[in-house]
């Protein structure tokens, strides 16, 4: 077992992990994972050889800076075009290009939500065939008053919603639901 403490580089603080889980890329050896402070970071060398954080600041920034003092979900990568989708839980879902993290041009964003209660508490799911990515979210854009929805977007963040509860009542957790074979 090996323990890697994320790092505090570029204004981050000491975060834990609560709503992420790591996200590997077996091609590249390489872990992606959110925190508690709006960082998603990046580890090389899990399996095939020594495992590190990657810190840098030049073109390509890591940990990459995505919503500070936001809680991230948990990231997944289109390897076909190089993107993390993650969410967090002010209701915005973040693509971040997986090799400048947030290097100048490197995260796009789209608000999904609105009002205090809402967020993203699950991970986004990506289908990296058809270009398309999911969100469930417990409030839509109508706010606090808002209902639960899924959001179909495409990798680069246009979305549409489909409304999922009947009703407008108080926000609970929200997580993501799964395809069938069908």
């Amino acid at each position: 077992q090996l323990t890697i403490t994320f790092s505090n580089a570029h204004g981050g603080s000491d975060a834990t992990d609560s709503n992420s889980s790591p996200f590997y890329d077996n091609v590249n050896d390489v872990i992606y994972a959110g925190n508690d402070n709006g960082y998603v970071h990046k580890f090389t060398g899990v399996f095939l050889g020594a495992p590190a954080e990657v810190v840098s600041t030049a073109t390509d920034v890591w940990p990459a800076s995505v919503e500070p003092g936001g809680i991230l979900t948990s990231p997944v990568l289109d390897s076909g075009i190089g993107k993390i989708f993650v969410g967090s839980d002010n209701a915005t879902l973040y693509n971040v290009d997986s090799t400048i993290g947030s290097g100048t041009g490197g995260i796009s964003s789209i608000l999904l939500g609105g009002g205090g209660a809402a967020g993203i508490d699950d991970s986004p799911l990506v289908d990296g065939t058809l270009g398309e990515v999911y969100v469930f979210e417990r409030l839509d854009h109508s706010g606090s008053g808002g209902r639960t929805g899924v959001w179909q977007c495409t990798t680069v963040l246009v979305c549409t919603e489909a409304v999922v509860s009947s009703n407008r009542t108080g926000p609970t957790t929200f997580y993501a639901g799964d395809f069938d074979n069908v």
